[in-house]
């Protein structure tokens, strides 16, 4: 029972993921046009393939050895491995333009 319930949560929870990093990149409006795009065509990808996952009853963990969709491409290809590739690039996409944007005179920029 916790097998089935883990198949299904974990892959909800990390399209979710896919999903939030994807409107924040949008939202960040600091991208050109074809990059947001690129962005926006990577995570639908990802999060069409944890959906797949989900109704196809792939465990968790075989997502991201080769049982993600579609099958015939290498591991690092497929949707699972392509959509959590995004959020650890949005992230650390995001974390940088947000230390580098100009911040409102009266609050000072944070030191490092």
């Amino acid at each position: 029972m916790f097998a089935e319930f883990t198949s299904i949560a974990l892959p909800l929870l990390s399209a979710a993921t896919i999903l939030l990093s994807g409107i924040a990149v949008a939202r960040a409006h600091v991208l050109p046009r074809w990059e947001g795009l690129v962005s926006a065509l990577l995570a639908t990808y990802g999060i069409a393939a944890f959906i797949l996952a989900i109704k196809s009853g792939t465990p968790y963990l075989q997502l991201f050895h080769g049982g993600s969709e579609p099958t015939p491409l290498p591991f690092w290809l497929q949707g699972a491995a392509v959509g959590t590739l995004f959020i650890a690039r949005s992230r650390s996409f995001l974390g940088s333009s947000i230390s580098e944007a100009p911040h409102a005179e009266g609050f000072p920029r944070e030191s490092r």
